[in-house]
């Protein structure tokens, strides 16, 4: 009952504010909403976000025979895809550019920006991708082909990792397999026990599909490293995403 009534509420906003036509852009409609439902609902119960619904169904679209984008009018979608595409992709990739792309900070001030921006007008989805990089000072393209209008999934390894030849500095190799790039936390235990947090930046991936990182290990072997240790990302496999010596 909560979840429902929270999301019907917002639907004051979304279209009735900010007036998407939800005919030919569902997923500024619903998506929207749903990402917001995300976060009212991890308040209600003081606890952490829930995003397994959201990636389980984001990834049931990517790894389908016939993929289809979020962009997509909701009329050509598959048979039970709205859900999916709409809601679920939707405001998955609206948390992914909240707490992994833009941060909490920049992304409300850009998202309240769009609001107040498109209020009582009809945007299309390039004014709200013009808007949120207007906004956040940031080229998002990259984000919007991967995420909305294109139909992969992400999908980063961990191949190696080894000491430099001055013994100092520690190389770890970094391959994306899928076909969305985005920035990649990962996790670092070195010899002795220190956990050190970093984050490769999406600009690693504009040339190639194979980075090698390199970190100040002071001379101590890597012992494991981890991509994504608070499982934000949906991955199409997740099981190349620890290495350990």
């Amino acid at each position: 009952m909560q979840g429902v009534t929270d999301h019907e509420v917002g639907h004051s906003w979304f279209p009735m504010i900010v007036n998407t036509d939800e005919r030919r852009h569902v997923w500024m409609d619903e998506g929207f909403n749903t990402f917001i439902n995300t976060y009212a609902r991890a308040d209600l119960r003081d606890s952490e976000l829930n995003l397994d619904r959201s990636k389980r169904q984001s990834l049931e679209v990517a790894r389908a025979t016939n993929p289809q984008p979020v962009t997509l009018a909701p009329d050509y979608m598959w048979r039970r895809w709205v859900g999916n595409l709409g809601y679920r992709k939707t405001g998955m990739g609206l948390v992914l550019l909240r707490e992994l792309i833009l941060g909490p900070e920049r992304f409300d001030t850009a998202f309240r920006e769009y609001i107040d921006r498109w209020a009582f007008k009809s945007p299309q989805p390039s004014d709200f991708f013009r808007s949120m990089e207007d906004s956040a000072g940031m080229d998002l393209g990259w984000f919007w082909k991967g995420w909305f209008l294109g139909t992969g999934a992400a999908d980063f390894a961990v191949t190696n990792a080894e000491l430099a030849e001055d013994g100092e500095s520690g190389l770890i190799t970094f391959e994306n397999r899928g076909d969305v790039v985005l920035p990649v936390p990962y996790r670092v235990t070195f010899e002795g026990g220190e956990v050190v947090d970093y984050e490769l930046p999406v600009q690693s991936w504009a040339q190639t599909n194979t980075w090698i990182a390199i970190v100040d290990a002071g001379g101590r072997a890597i012992e494991k490293v981890e991509i994504d240790p608070g499982f934000l990302i949906p991955e199409d496999d997740k099981r190349d995403n620890v290495w350990e010596r």
